[in-house]
């Protein structure tokens, strides 16, 4: 027998291996619990509300569907809303619309044996409940979602089939024009989107190693990049990162009049180090910095509380692989004030956070070893780094 007809034997004993104890874990409905928070907002009546996926919630236990939970300053739960999925949904974010309305938005595979995927918006009341529901694209994995002039939203979007974006543009629940960006012919992945002065900005990765759902596109060199598009989404300008080695832009908001973008950048003396840039409207580079470390850093998102910009990060260490919190506080002109660094048990893979009443409060996913599934927490900090309570959600 030679060793090609070996190892096929073997690879299809490993898959039905692998079928047999979904099937037994099914019958048992005992799959391992996963609990995957994606994002936290403040909802219109100002409480907290984070977003994310669960298994349980779907009568397929291996499921992970959608869930919306509010808690109050002492994170107690108000409320929960749970939306049951056929199949796994992914990227779960909620748009808060105006009055008491607000959109919950995902992608997932048609079915269990159809596994082309669609993105979904869920138009909901003030109490979470399904007014509306759109479908669209094909094999099209929503980004993120905004408002563009009041009544109009743009949805940002991954096409997987053509390895590009795109940006859809919807009157209330219908979509109607999209139009795809591309800076490589290779992959181009969607990280943020804002609106500023009737234009639209949105950020990404290209030829990129790196996807928010957990999928890798290895390449020689990773590049970040902002593009300017205007009304009718046609592309006025762009930026594109320079640097020697690889490059990543993975959030974008504006602060006054300033777009500051948050990624990563590798550099030959210290390795991936975190980035902060400042462009004006024209994507003129204002100022830029690179927060040096040995350790290997992930710059996730940068927000501004009363003159001071707070930076969400990670800082993974080589020796052990854990990764751990790191908040960085910089001036308005891009310098360091201070820096955070938050460490504990296990690995935590931060997601996002707000300042609420003088208050950061971060949401992250925190896994005891490589091969445990994500525990959702909530935490409350000081603006001094100071962790003042927390719960697992």
């Amino acid at each position: 027998m030679t060793k090609n007809k070996i190892s096929t034997i073997f690879s299809i004993i490993k898959y039905i291996s692998s079928l047999s104890l979904l099937i037994i874990l099914a019958s048992c409905n005992r799959f391992p619990k996963w609990n995957e928070v994606n994002q936290i907002v403040l909802n219109q009546d100002d409480q907290i509300t984070i977003i994310g996926t669960r298994n349980g919630i779907s009568k397929n236990n291996g499921i992970k569907s959608p869930y919306v939970i509010t808690f109050d300053e002492d994170f107690r739960k108000t409320y929960e809303a749970q939306f049951p999925t056929p199949t796994s949904s992914l990227n779960p974010r909620l748009l808060m619309g105006n009055g008491k309305n607000s959109i919950l938005s995902y992608y997932r595979a048609l079915s269990l044996y159809h596994q082309v995927e669609h993105s979904y918006l869920l138009f909901l009341d003030q109490k979470l409940n399904i007014q509306k529901e759109t479908k669209y694209g094909h094999r099209t994995r929503i980004n993120s979602l905004i408002y563009f002039n009041k009544d109009s939203l743009l949805a940002y979007n991954y096409e997987r089939h053509k390895l590009n974006t795109s940006l859809s543009k919807f009157q209330d629940s219908i979509v109607g024009k999209t139009e795809n960006f591309a800076i490589s012919v290779k992959t181009n992945i969607p990280t943020d989107i804002e609106a500023h002065n009737q234009n639209i900005f949105i950020s990404g990765i290209a030829d990129g190693y790196e996807y928010r759902d957990g999928h890798e596109y290895k390449a020689f060199k990773t590049r970040g990049y902002i593009i300017l598009a205007d009304y009718e989404l046609k592309e006025q300008k762009r930026f594109v990162d320079t640097i020697k080695q690889n490059s990543i832009i993975q959030d974008i908001f504006f602060h006054e009049d300033e777009l500051i973008s948050t990624g990563s950048s590798q550099h030959q003396s210290t390795g991936i180090d975190i980035n902060i840039k400042s462009f004006d409207n024209d994507l003129g580079i204002n100022w830029n910095y690179i927060h040096r470390k040995k350790n290997p850093q992930k710059g996730i998102k940068t927000i501004d509380h009363k003159g001071i910009l707070y930076v969400l990060a990670e800082d993974i260490n080589q020796q052990t692989g854990k990764t751990n919190l790191l908040l960085l506080k910089l001036s308005k002109e891009g310098r360091l004030i201070e820096e955070i660094s938050i460490k504990e048990e296990g690995s935590i893979r931060a997601k996002d956070f707000i300042i609420h009443n003088d208050y950061l409060i971060v949401v992250s996913n925190k896994f005891i070893n490589r091969m445990s599934s994500p525990m959702a927490r909530i935490q409350k900090f000081s603006l001094e780094g100071q962790l003042i309570t927390q719960r697992i959600i």
